[in-house]
């Protein structure tokens, strides 16, 4: 009888669905060359591209943030409290890159088709001139060079693995990007921001005013002048001649704006909620300048937060979604 990918996952790191891939054994990179394409000299294979950067865009980040709440249910979201693990101690995603690596070097039959594909395909061509002028440029491009070859790997543990995009998760709300098994359930989520939204220095600054007792409401300061516009009655005086003698007041409703402060508080409750509505453990952010990935425990108390460096973010990524292939739902 032919092995799952899970069990031959178990026989390749010694741990089963659930258990932690820390102290998982390495294994050497399969070796594979260059391979000529036509318009380039040479170019990485798909499966080497996973080591390498991201192509860089010309575009420079933007200087601002998000300025624009989605729903007042991700705005209710409570804000879990930020673990964040340096990047040269967050070895678990890459420790699980490991155990990929493990399973492609099996002598299985899926494991050969699979080596073979990563192989022998290059990965999509650079173009030299990517701009990043919005959100739908960032998913665009992380489509292709991040999702793409991602995808193309997560196949040896998570066979027919689909994506969903602008996924479904409750209410007026949709997550842009879910990993989905076979059958159809989440497994995990990818969220995409616009150039420079995700910053770093943010993020550990969050993490340190938390700790030492700053209130959710003040902790995001910088972004207050931005905001969602909501209809608020209010009495107004309608003064209408009726019959050219009788006065009558009426009450309308008047739009007001409201002010709310979003920034990273506001993204880290997005993905909060989204997560939730799914009961799904991990997520991820995206704004091809940075990568977070985010693990949510203690029922979504806390989240456990690694932002891996830029040449690292494919393995990375991969990663936590062998991860959270395995672990399957719930932040508890």
């Amino acid at each position: 009888m032919q092995q799952r990918p899970l069990q031959r996952l178990k026989m390749a790191t010694g741990k089963s669905r659930g258990d932690s891939l820390l102290d998982s054994p390495g294994a050497p990179e399969p070796k594979c060359g260059p391979v000529p394409t036509k318009g380039h000299a040479t170019t990485t294979t798909l499966l080497q591209c996973l080591s390498t950067p991201l192509p860089r865009p010309i575009s420079d980040p933007v200087s601002g943030t998000q300025t624009q709440p989605s729903s007042d249910a991700v705005w209710r979201e409570t804000l879990p409290r930020l673990i964040v693990y340096p990047d040269d101690l967050g070895q678990e995603w890459s420790t699980a890159y490991e155990g990929f690596q493990k399973l492609l070097n099996e002598d299985e039959d899926s494991a050969k088709e699979l080596r073979q594909r990563l192989t022998e395909n290059p990965e999509p061509y650079r173009f030299e001139n990517i701009e990043l002028q919005n959100e739908a440029d960032v998913v665009s491009q992380a489509g292709l060079y991040l999702v793409y070859p991602l995808r193309m790997a997560a196949e040896l543990f998570e066979p027919d693995i689909t994506t969903s995009c602008e996924a479904q998760v409750g209410t007026n709300l949709r997550v842009d990007l879910a990993w989905r098994r076979s059958n159809g359930d989440p497994f995990m989520h990818t969220e995409f921001k616009r150039q420079g939204y995700l910053k770093t220095e943010k993020i550990y600054s969050l993490a340190s005013k938390q700790l030492n007792g700053t209130k959710d409401s003040e902790l995001d300061p910088d972004s207050e002048e931005l905001d969602s516009k909501e209809t608020v009655s209010e009495k107004t005086e309608v003064k209408e001649t009726v019959l050219e003698t009788t006065e009558v007041e009426e009450t309308v409703p008047k739009k007001t704006e409201v002010k709310r402060t979003v920034g990273m508080v506001y993204i880290l409750k997005q993905v909060t909620a989204y997560a939730r509505r799914h009961e799904l453990r991990y997520s991820s952010l995206c704004d091809y300048d940075t990568l977070v990935l985010l693990e949510f425990i203690n029922n979504y108390a806390d989240v456990r937060i690694t932002i891996p460096k830029t040449e690292d973010f494919r393995k990375s990524l991969l990663g936590l979604l062998l991860m959270a292939s395995r672990v399957g739902r719930s932040g508890r």
